[in-house]
């Protein structure tokens, strides 16, 4: 065998037994009495600031979309304001008699009435 061979495969061994005891350094701290109350409080404190990162940005995006429908309800009482005022303008008589020369319509005269005698139109059986 070369020499570069021989020592690569020390490197290696080597290697192996530094993450074996680092494994087993880690398994021994987990499984330690003292060990788990660390690990027990470590996992409880991801949980939990994981959970409020989440509700801190679901706050935000209901926060973004509560500024959304208050610019979209202002933009409908504009736009309210704006047709009940041309309401306004329309049911003036000015303009209904504008309108009304506009398509062509002229004022009725006198109005007369047909009197109709005792016998009908239709007869109830």
């Amino acid at each position: 065998m070369s020499r570069n061979t021989t020592q690569t495969r020390r490197a290696t061994r080597r290697r192996a037994v530094q993450r074996s005891s680092v494994l087993t350094r880690l398994r021994d701290f987990v499984t330690h009495p003292q060990g788990r109350v660390p690990t027990a409080l470590a996992i409880a404190a991801v949980a939990t600031s994981s959970m409020f990162f989440v509700q801190v940005f679901m706050t935000q995006a209901q926060g973004f979309d509560v500024a959304e429908m208050e610019r979209a309800a202002e933009e409908l009482r504009d736009e309210n304001d704006r047709l009940e005022a041309r309401t306004g303008e329309l049911r003036a008589l000015s303009e209904i008699q504008k309108s009304a020369d506009e398509l062509g319509m002229k004022k009725g005269g006198a109005v007369s009435y047909l009197t109709v005698g005792d016998t009908g139109v239709a007869l109830n059986r």
